[in-house]
């Protein structure tokens, strides 16, 4: 299953971090201008747009080794991992629900 469909782009990232720049000076352009209210959104907006930028950064990375890697049960879930490139499968702890994202060989 590709999964990278869903997921952010570079080229979305990098245009909704232009935005939020983008945002974030009309904020200060607003409030040099006595604008306090319309700073104040502008500046929400700046908030929302870098948050969603960031929100997927470093996403489905094996994060799970060692002993602890033993628990996790190999899964039929695969997907392009849509920043390398790589084929990912996903393994799941049944006791405690985690997912653990590794690359598949």
């Amino acid at each position: 299953m590709d999964r990278g469909s869903g997921l952010l782009t570079n080229f979305a990232r990098i245009a909704l971090g232009i935005l939020a720049a983008l945002a974030l000076f009309s904020a200060v352009v607003a409030f040099a201008a006595g604008i306090a209210l319309v700073a104040l959104e502008a500046l929400i907006g700046a908030a929302v747009l870098g948050l969603c930028a960031a929100y997927e950064h470093g996403r489905y990375r094996a994060t799970i080794r060692g002993a602890e890697a033993a628990r996790f049960q190999r899964t039929d879930e695969v997907f392009t991992d849509p920043t390398t490139g790589q084929r990912t499968r996903v393994w799941y702890d049944q006791a405690s629900g985690h997912r653990d994202y590794r690359p598949d060989a």
